[in-house]
């Protein structure tokens, strides 16, 4: 997948699977900023990122925000994703991902 936003939403049809966990290292990887999920799963989304994001200790150059809106629109997170204040982004671009 490419990755050209700092702010991700992460719109889950089908749940959770470990399947995705390839899916989520590599937004970490990509030092995103802004990782919201809504759908199935989506608190066990952000938790899992949250454990990906954590490591096993390791310092971060950057720092990531997680949350997820149950019972939410798409529409509402998108622009909630939009509105939400990243000191160091400058850049509005969201980037909605389904799974």
């Amino acid at each position: 997948m490419i990755v050209h936003a700092k702010r991700i939403i992460l719109h889950s049809e089908s749940g959770y699977s470990k399947k995705h966990d390839s899916l989520l290292k590599q937004l970490v990887n990509e030092k995103i900023s802004l990782f919201c999920t809504i759908g199935k799963d989506c608190e066990f989304w952000h938790d899992i990122m949250d454990d990906f994001y954590i490591g096993y200790g390791e310092e971060r150059d950057f720092l990531m925000i997680t949350t997820w809106h149950t019972n939410e629109t798409l529409n509402d997170v998108i622009e909630f994703a939009k509105d939400f204040d990243l000191d160091d982004i400058d850049n509005k671009e969201v980037q909605i991902i389904e799974v």
